[in-house]
């Protein structure tokens, strides 16, 4: 099956928890996850929020006036990550040690109640133990992510100016100098939620 340009093969085995996806879905590298991505960040952005879409995932929209959502859904697309709760993990070093931000502006997304609830359930779910053990398995990930970060031409920056949209992702990850993770780097051993 195809989405949104995405391709997709699922799986039949039942869901072990609550919070995993009935229909588990193994999606081939989102185009995204492509070092030399051809789409623009809008594209990318729509593609991300369509894989969202498609594993049943709550799809967050802005208020009028803001764009924190967006701001954290082109980090995604610009260092190349999905939502599984390890690339999250990775998605907060690239943030951290890749991005500018004031913190105002991270907790103006980490903040919002849909995203803590979400959060304090996941945590719930699959326990203070594994969640530290998922955070011990991205390590080597964190090394190299720093690594990459420091030789970044300059830090991406989390509020991002919107007519940046319209570039390509594999421009904008050379003008920025963002290495991302190759799909070898990503393949870890991954919590199914």
């Amino acid at each position: 099956k195809v989405l949104n340009g995405i391709s997709t093969q699922a799986t039949n085995s039942p869901p072990r928890s609550r919070c995993e996806i009935i229909l588990r879905v193994k999606m081939s590298p989102l185009p995204f996850q492509n070092q030399d991505c051809d789409l623009t960040l809008a594209e990318g952005v729509e593609a991300y929020r369509g894989y969202l879409k498609f594993n049943d995932k709550k799809v967050l929209s802005d208020q009028e006036g803001f764009t924190t959502v967006l701001d954290h859904d082109a980090t995604h697309v610009i260092f190349g990550v999905d939502t599984s709760f390890e690339e999250e993990i990775f998605l907060n070093y690239w943030v951290l040690f890749g991005c500018t931000y004031t913190w105002k502006e991270l907790f103006a997304y980490s903040g919002r109640e849909e995203v803590a609830e979400f959060t304090q359930d996941l945590i719930k779910e699959i326990g203070y133990l594994t969640t530290a053990k998922a955070q011990v398995r991205a390590m080597p990930n964190l090394f190299r992510i720093l690594i990459r970060t420091r030789k970044m031409k300059r830090k991406w920056p989390f509020t991002f100016p919107k007519e940046l949209l319209s570039n390509k992702v594999s421009e904008l990850r050379e003008d920025y100098g963002v290495n991302i993770l190759t799909p070898e780097e990503r393949d870890i051993k991954r919590i199914k939620w």
